[in-house]
């Protein structure tokens, strides 16, 4: 190895270090706030449930009642509705989710239980509490769901609904800019390969990747291996991004002319991995729009996009 390379532990930090928060905050509807940044943070407006409720179908009583004890049902409670207060010495018939009529502690399931012409047999014993879900039990009112900073899951989109949240305040999508240089390169939806040519996997993996972690990506396509246009398109994209993946073009060749633009347009702050493959990984600045430069080589990319790229993204993203 060279000893002018860096480490991946030593390059992370650099990279993490030069990360600037975006700082614009928008509200997202529920369902469309997958893999948002979350500006504030969250706390439950409800307590859920909202109130004690039974965790079985069987029959709502009190637990004070004695083994063997014939009881009249003098209620039906389904899930939705409102019960009476249970009568002193009966049990109500009651289902899964319903509300525990007030007096009654306990839920017994309708297995352990016979009923004859509207009255019940209680043959064990009850336990307080047995087969109840209280209120708050899941999630207390005024409870911390996320603090600021969390990235919104699947899962966390369903606990979110089930407080009645539906709108959320998060960071605004970090807009990046994605190119590719090589005059190799073929872009599989424009035409067959020659010999001699490759197709531009890079682009749809690493699109794809900033798209599964939120983010927009704005094409910039391939840029070939002409320092005229990549310098052109590196001005135009620092323009419009929050910062710019670029593959290719970071080695030594005579046909690899990224490293070169990006430190006669801005700053090279980083090059040379201690990895391998991998080892010709960029990042500097043009202007004050970050740019971080992956080898060609298709894992090479992908690794080092993992690796760097998405732990500096991410601390840009909040």
């Amino acid at each position: 190895m060279d000893t002018d390379t860096i480490s991946i532990d030593a390059a992370r930090q650099i990279l993490i270090k030069a990360a600037v928060q975006v700082q614009e905050v928008e509200d997202r509807v529920l369902l469309h706030a997958l893999n948002c940044v979350l500006a504030h943070r969250l706390v439950s407006p409800i307590n859920v449930p909202s109130v004690s409720n039974s965790a079985m179908d069987g029959y709502a009583v009190k637990a004070d009642i004695s083994e063997g004890k014939m009881l009249q049902v003098s209620q039906r409670i389904p899930a939705g509705s409102c019960p009476l207060p249970l009568k002193q010495g009966t049990a109500a018939r009651i289902f899964t989710g319903a509300p525990l009529p007030d007096g009654a502690d306990a839920v017994v399931i309708q297995e352990e239980v016979s009923e004859q012409e509207r009255a019940a047999v209680f043959p064990k014993k009850i336990v307080k509490g047995q087969n109840v879900r209280l209120i708050g039990e899941d999630v207390r009112l005024g409870a911390q769901l996320f603090s600021s900073g969390h990235r919104v899951r699947p899962q966390d989109v369903g606990l979110l609904a089930s407080v009645g949240l539906t709108k959320i305040s998060v960071r605004r999508r970090l807009k990046i800019a994605v190119c590719s240089t090589g005059n190799e390169l073929i872009d599989p939806e424009i035409r067959e390969i020659k010999d001699g040519e490759v197709y531009n996997s890079n682009r749809f993996a690493i699109s794809a990747l900033l798209r599964s972690w939120g983010m927009e990506v704005l094409d910039f396509g391939i840029l070939g291996d002409d320092p005229g246009l990549i310098s052109e398109k590196f001005l135009e994209a620092s323009q419009v991004a929050d910062s710019i993946v670029t593959s290719g073009g970071m080695s030594v060749g005579e046909e690899d002319h990224v490293k070169a633009q990006i430190s006669n347009l801005g700053k090279l702050s980083l090059w040379k991995l201690r990895i391998k493959p991998g080892k010709p990984f960029a990042f500097g600045h043009i202007g004050s729009t970050p740019i971080l430069g992956l080898p060609g080589n298709t894992v090479s990319a992908f690794v080092t996009c993992l690796l760097l790229a998405k732990p500096f993204l991410f601390a840009q993203q909040g």
